[in-house]
């Protein structure tokens, strides 16, 4: 009898209103949870990469080429500026696109290579713009990736509880 209580207690606290059960659908299986790993340690990395190496260029191109701050200051300017007039655009690709958004990822991440070479070919105004350009792009084009995979793995109901906010934590 005790049996026949403790699970008609359970199958009653199971189906309380407002308790949703998981659909078979929303359960991360290990490979979600390897990808959205994956997507918050991209994001780590390129939190640290762009907000912290950002600086040191600046600073070599002053202390050490010999650039005045203003023209260090623009280059920066230049990568915001395309990031924000590039992000809208590019959501809209990624949301399109038919392609793998790890094949978008590996293409973003090979532009970043090219222009942090940049850097190492010439310290001239217009390949250090060219850069920042390039930047700009590659910034706003990885947070709308990145949001669109981990949309595409955790479902419309759970995205705002897991990643919504850590995007906006390493955007700013």
């Amino acid at each position: 009898m005790s049996v026949t209580l403790q699970v008609e207690q359970q199958t009653s606290l199971d189906a309380r209103p407002g308790m949703h059960q998981r659909k078979a659908s929303q359960v991360l299986t290990p490979e979600k949870k390897l990808t959205i790993l994956m997507i918050k340690l991209l994001h780590f990395f390129e939190g640290t990469a762009k907000k912290g190496l950002d600086v040191l260029v600046n600073v070599y191109l002053v202390a050490i080429v010999g650039w005045t701050p203003l023209a260090a200051s623009w280059l920066w300017m230049i990568a915001e500026v395309t990031s924000v007039l590039w992000q809208p655009f590019i959501g809209d690709v990624v949301d399109r696109v038919k392609i793998h958004k790890y094949t978008i990822l590996v293409i973003l991440s090979l532009l970043k290579i090219v222009s942090g070479v940049c850097i190492l070919t010439s310290t001239s105004f217009g390949v250090m713009a060219f850069k920042s350009i390039v930047d700009g792009i590659v910034e706003a084009s990885i947070l709308s990736t990145l949001t669109a995979m981990t949309l595409g793995v955790v479902g419309k109901t759970r995205f705002h509880k897991k990643v919504a906010a850590s995007n906006n934590i390493f955007k700013s």
